[in-house]
């Protein structure tokens, strides 16, 4: 019984590794867009 919950939780845990790992390029691209750029033509 445990070691089918232990896999059921390991499942859980690889399928939110790939949203935890983008979420700081996301925070960077969102800084970059929202910056200022006024010195660009």
């Amino acid at each position: 019984m445990f070691k089918n919950a232990f896999a059921n939780l390991q499942k859980v845990g690889k399928s939110l590794m790939l949203p935890v790992s983008v979420l700081p390029i996301a925070g960077i691209l969102l800084g970059v867009g929202s910056a200022n750029f006024s010195w660009l033509p």
